[in-house]
């Protein structure tokens, strides 16, 4: 599937290939932090973020709490 193709398939979904990655990034993290120990700028940067504060800042808006809630510090 073409990139145009992919854009439009998503666009009548009501989503865009950004959304979907970031939900993807955010469910990884959120299972990563369940079930690991790995601190929490690896999480960060195993789900694709350079900037753990940006990370931490899409979680907590994602999921209404911080990353420390769930996982290690």
């Amino acid at each position: 599937m073409s990139g145009a193709s992919l854009r439009r398939h998503l666009a009548a979904e009501g989503t865009s290939l950004s959304q979907v990655l970031l939900n993807a990034r955010m469910a990884q993290a959120l299972e990563l932090l369940s079930t690991t120990t790995l601190p929490i700028k690896a999480v960060a940067a195993r789900v694709g973020y350079q900037s753990t504060q940006s990370f931490k800042r899409q979680f907590a808006a994602r999921y209404q709490l911080h990353p420390a809630d769930i996982g290690n510090q």
